[in-house]
């Protein structure tokens, strides 16, 4: 299993993906698109996924605004799945210090900006 853990609570990440509600894909799709045109889909994530999967540093994934927007979103879907009435900009400005990336094998990712 993959947790997320924002500010201390610990979120199944992939029960938030593979379980996202309907109308928080649609939220998220409508929050992320430019012009009416992209946004972010469970395709983009689990695709961004993947690549993070190939990241030499797991501070690579602060190197764009497409990895950010879908680091945002795992945020957004967590906190949606867990009943927290929460919108893509206030899972945008969640503090990076307070975010960790907990992996199946049980070890830790601590995000530290001050690594970037």
């Amino acid at each position: 299993m993959t947790n997320l853990t924002v500010d201390g609570v610990s979120y199944d990440l992939e029960r938030a993906i593979q379980h996202a509600a309907i109308r928080d894909l649609v939220d998220l799709k409508r929050a992320t698109q430019v012009g009416g045109v992209g946004g972010i889909s469970i395709k983009s994530i689990v695709t961004a996924l993947e690549a993070m999967q190939e990241f030499d540093s797991p501070m690579d994934m602060f190197d764009s605004v497409e990895t950010l927007e879908t680091f945002a979103a795992l945020v957004f879907l967590c906190k949606r799945r867990a009943g927290e009435p929460v919108t893509f900009d206030e899972a945008c400005s969640v503090s990076l210090a307070s975010v960790g990336l907990e992996v199946e094998d049980g070890e830790a990712v601590e995000v530290d900006p001050k690594d970037q």
